[in-house]
């Protein structure tokens, strides 16, 4: 049986938050925050990149965020 490969990245039917990018693999795909974003997605029992939440523009370090 032949399966085809189905880039989920081309079209819109993925579940990725407005503000990541869709990363295809070769089964299925994942999602990744942009910069300036943290991922916040398993606070709500989601995959990567379902939610994003815009970092803090405090002037401090963060792991997640960097220098903002």
């Amino acid at each position: 049986m032949c399966s085809s490969v189905v880039n989920e990245c081309a079209t819109t039917n993925n579940e990725c938050s407005q503000f990541a990018k869709c990363v295809d693999l070769t089964e299925g795909y994942t999602c990744q925050c942009l910069e300036g974003y943290v991922d916040v997605s398993s606070k709500h029992k989601l995959p990567p990149g379902r939610r994003c939440s815009q970092c803090k523009t405090i002037r401090t370090f963060s792991e997640v965020c960097g220098y903002v």
